[in-house]
């Protein structure tokens, strides 16, 4: 039986049983049960607390308690290369953020292990000052010069990478995010109409204009509400964002919440507008519930979207596209009903779950296959 230790990071910046699940969470809690399936006994390094490790240990999987800080190098380090020699595992697999997956390879290389990195998000898409983006680009050209595989979730994603890297370039692999149990039943959304958003609590997500498109909403007389799904360290701000607006019993904050179907189950749109996204998981987690989206174009979110067809894309910050979108979803249920049709269509067909599983699987072990034999990646 194969060994593999797989990173998984808790959201940035918070406590792990208080932040939700980030994306790459989402995805390592659906592949979880299938390794066994595929002859893989793995290993997680992955917080005690976090909101998914009960289910990871559930399905049989170790879960050793390590959050990756760079800050902690020294101490990380030396538990990781402890990890790899005692549990003999055969390859590394991380999925950021991007010191946590230098690290990893740093470890990975010493010890003379595979490392495949899954970058979900890319670095231009990341807001942060010029000194952390040449220092994160440092990290990341050491990573994948040292990486034996890099997946991509978008064909943007891929695009970008490849003009950062000659190494990425070589060693890119497309994996699309995918979803399961696309339902059947279109819903019939719940009075008074509801503006949802998931994600977690930071203003990057692009919350601010989910309050704005609110109140402009409010103000036209179409009596909605909004509920935000999940936890994050910016929300005190985002309270005192709603209390200026006068919308304090407009906007529900739900927290982190495990029934994430269900209660989109009762949006009438979601409206979708963060600043950076890879392949958003909650974009195919809403279509499959039947959620018609209103989404910011940013990374490969229009490789889920089409603009007209199946949900609307708008441009970072243009709330009055928003309310324009927002509004005719609201108003038409059979334009809702005919976005909802084809985005399931279209998610069947290019986003399929098994499908991602599989690939993920197979690029490890073949991965493992290659060191084995004393050879590195080839295209």
């Amino acid at each position: 039986m194969r060994r593999v230790l797989i990173q998984v990071a808790p959201a940035n910046g918070i406590e792990p049983q208080l932040g939700g699940t980030t994306g790459p969470e989402r995805r390592a809690q659906r592949l979880a049960p299938y390794w066994r399936e595929r002859g893989v006994r793995v290993g997680y390094v992955y917080p005690r607390l976090g909101p998914i490790a009960r289910e990871l240990q559930r399905v049989g999987h170790e879960v050793h308690d390590i959050v990756i800080r760079a800050s902690d190098f020294p101490r990380v380090f030396f538990r990781l290369f402890q990890l790899l020699f005692d549990r003999q595992y055969e390859a590394v697999y991380s999925s950021g953020p991007i010191t946590s997956d230098f690290i990893c390879g740093v470890v990975a290389a010493i010890v003379g292990v595979p490392h495949v990195v899954a970058r979900p998000s890319m670095l231009c898409h990341m807001a942060i000052s010029r000194w952390k983006r040449w220092f994160y680009l440092a990290c990341d050209t050491l990573t994948f010069h040292m990486a034996d595989t890099v997946l991509v979730v978008s064909e943007d994603g891929a695009r970008r990478l490849k003009e950062q890297s000659v190494d990425a370039a070589r060693k890119c692999v497309l994996v699309r995010n995918g979803v399961s149990c696309i339902c059947s039943d279109l819903l019939t959304p719940v009075h008074p109409p509801i503006i949802g958003m998931i994600g977690h609590l930071r203003l990057e997500k692009g919350y601010s204009d989910v309050i704005a498109t609110l109140l402009r909403l409010r103000q036209e007389g179409i009596p909605a509400i909004a509920e935000f799904l999940g936890a994050g360290p910016d929300e005190v701000e985002l309270r005192r964002q709603v209390h200026e607006a006068g919308l304090c019993d407009a906007v529900k904050f739900l927290g982190y919440r495990e029934d994430t179907a269900e209660i989109m189950k009762r949006w009438t749109v979601l409206l979708f507008p963060s600043r950076r996204e890879g392949l958003p998981v909650a974009l195919l987690e809403a279509t499959a519930t039947g959620v018609p989206i209103v989404a910011a174009h940013v990374g490969g979110v229009h490789e889920i979207i089409r603009h007209g067809e199946t949900g609307y894309l708008v441009d970072v910050g243009d709330v009055d596209a928003m309310v324009r979108y927002c509004r005719e979803l609201v108003m038409n249920p059979d334009a809702r009903s005919t976005l909802v049709r084809r985005a399931r269509a279209h998610v069947r067909e290019h986003f399929s779950e098994a499908r991602a599983k599989a690939r993920v699987v197979d690029v490890i072990i073949a991965a493992i296959s290659r060191a084995a034999g004393g050879e590195r990646f080839v295209v």
